[in-house]
């Protein structure tokens, strides 16, 4: 009987073991859930404020909850991006490359754009609220538009010299994922407008 109930316990704690691990990230149920991710950035933030026009890739390490048990945290590299935001925002758009050997739960994500905040205030937290709806507003309209995921997401500096911050972001989906599921081809041309396209 102590036997069986040994057995039984160990059984028990195998699955909880297994069940409070996290599991790699689906590419498409990530965009496909409306819960906003709760999500913390540790990076250089002076280096990324100050340098947005620099291309190089800067280490960071994020954790992402998706729920109650569900926490993944990895190493990733991220840049800044977006002309617009480069030179009239705090804070660039970023570029993160969750296509890392130290990342590899994450890894399905590919790359994918980080749209936060212009500047600190209540009118541009409305501003970026109002262009996620935008993206998912036109995912009711057609399949062949990005898909978004919201964020609340916490920056904290690697070097402690910059206070803490929390605000709302947005995730944009990865161009590879978008044109697999619509079947379709990406073609890296400036000279070709709506107009020449089927947008029915």
């Amino acid at each position: 009987m102590k036997k069986l109930y040994s057995i039984v316990l160990l059984l028990i704690f195998q699955h909880a073991i297994c069940w409070c691990q996290p599991e790699k990230v689906n590419s498409k149920l990530f965009f496909l859930d409306d819960t906003p991710v709760e999500a913390t950035i540790t990076t250089h933030i002076r280096k990324i404020k100050k340098d947005k026009k620099n291309l190089a890739w800067q280490p960071a390490h994020i954790s992402m909850q998706f729920s109650d048990t569900a926490t993944i945290s990895e190493d990733i590299r991220m840049q800044p991006r977006g002309e617009y935001r480069k030179n009239n925002c705090d804070m660039a758009s970023l570029m993160l490359n969750f296509k890392n050997i130290s990342s590899p739960l994450l890894s399905p994500l590919k790359k994918l754009k980080l749209v936060g905040n212009c500047k600190n205030g209540a009118s541009y937290e409305e501003a970026l609220l109002k262009e996620y709806l935008i993206y998912k507003i036109f995912n009711f309209l057609s399949p062949m538009s990005f898909r978004v995921r919201l964020v609340h997401i916490t920056y904290k500096d690697s070097e402690e010299k910059v206070k803490t911050f929390t605000q709302y972001a947005f995730l944009i989906e990865d161009e590879k994922d978008l044109v697999e599921r619509n079947n379709c081809k990406e073609v890296k041309r400036t000279d070709l407008f709506t107009e020449q396209t089927d947008r029915e």
